[in-house]
């Protein structure tokens, strides 16, 4: 008697664990939407545009007076 009592017990517990395990190894959901990716939002425009926009004018700025010198050297 006290033998079928147990393996009814344990036939229960693991149906109960086997009927969990999934939930318990679910996978995280989707990530939330990037705000950015709607049309309709704006995108703020980092300070990295600026950065590069002064980089783009102090490099013409140095190939402009490189040219200068080298006219100007050519001409003496």
């Amino acid at each position: 008697m006290k033998n079928k009592q147990m393996v009814r017990l344990a036939t229960g517990l693991m149906m109960i664990t086997f009927s969990l395990l999934p939930f318990l190894t679910m996978a995280q959901g989707d990530p939330p939407p990037n705000p950015c990716s709607d049309p309709t939002v704006v995108c703020p425009i980092d300070g990295g545009l600026y950065l590069l926009l002064a980089v783009g004018v102090v490099y013409g700025l140095k190939l402009y007076r490189d040219a200068w010198k080298k006219e100007k050297l050519t001409m003496v």
